[in-house]
């Protein structure tokens, strides 16, 4: 639930026409408003209400994360495309992709609310997401690179990570 109401958020926050600090009353609006949707205890409520406002705080409060949810060239969030798959319609659902002028480069972003275990270096923490999302990217990278877009540009994949406020590009 957690990760279902930080995506909504985060989606939330880069539809606004500027982005908005985490400080906005908005944000917990929204987040009170999804959590709302779900049979919680209020307890857990209470600790999901915590653990997303964090998230959120810090995704809008570091400059990776408001280069991501920022108004950019082609933006899109909770990005949703169906194919046809061994004759399976298979969905799939781009957390963030946009174009960066700047770099040339078209984005393709998963969120996860993960990070680190006590005492995990950072370069296994990547390591073993890597891994566990690797399948799930080269998806989204070639779904992406199927669509028309106005602009080809080269196509990068990242994990962002706002709990630990780190982008860990695909390679």
């Amino acid at each position: 639930i957690v990760g279902v109401v930080a995506h909504r958020v985060l989606e939330l926050a880069a539809s606004e026409d500027s982005l908005i600090s985490a400080q906005d009353t908005k944000v917990q609006l929204w987040i009170e408003h999804n959590l709302s949707q779900y049979a919680l205890t209020s307890q857990c409520a209470e600790r999901a209400k915590i653990r997303v406002s964090d998230l959120a705080k810090r995704a809008l409060s570091c400059e990776t994360g408001r280069r991501i949810l920022g108004a950019q060239t082609d933006a899109r969030s909770e990005l949703a495309i169906s194919r046809v798959e061994a004759g399976e319609v298979k969905n799939f659902v781009i957390d963030r992709t946009f174009l960066d002028d700047h770099e040339g480069v078209r984005w393709v972003i998963d969120f996860k609310t993960s990070e680190p275990m006590a005492g995990e270096p950072l370069a296994d923490f990547e390591a073993r997401e890597s891994d566990t999302y690797r399948e799930q990217l080269e998806n989204y990278v070639e779904l992406i690179s199927e669509m028309q877009w106005e602009v080809d540009a080269p196509i990068k994949a990242a994990l962002y990570f706002p709990a630990i406020q780190h982008l860990s590009v695909y390679e």
